[in-house]
């Protein structure tokens, strides 16, 4: 069973990049908003809004954008 993770956009970080809060509570960025497929990490390990993209998601998570993937284009 592929496992789904809802992400929900709270803000921009300081890269301009977009955060969202996982259904985890966790905080997820987009490290390459410009390309056509999410390129989502964990934030680092304190959770910081502004601390650095972390680790990527696995390639198995579903993600679901709430409302929409906030990109560049």
């Amino acid at each position: 069973m592929k496992k789904t993770l809802k992400l929900t956009f709270i803000r921009e970080d300081n890269w301009s990049r977009p955060v969202y809060r996982g259904d985890d509570r966790r905080l997820y960025v987009d490290v390459d908003p410009g390309c056509a497929f999410p390129s989502i990490h964990t934030k680092s390990p304190s959770n910081d809004i502004e601390g650095e993209p972390n680790y990527p998601i696995d390639k198995d998570i579903e993600v679901v954008f709430i409302p929409s993937r906030i990109t560049w284009n």
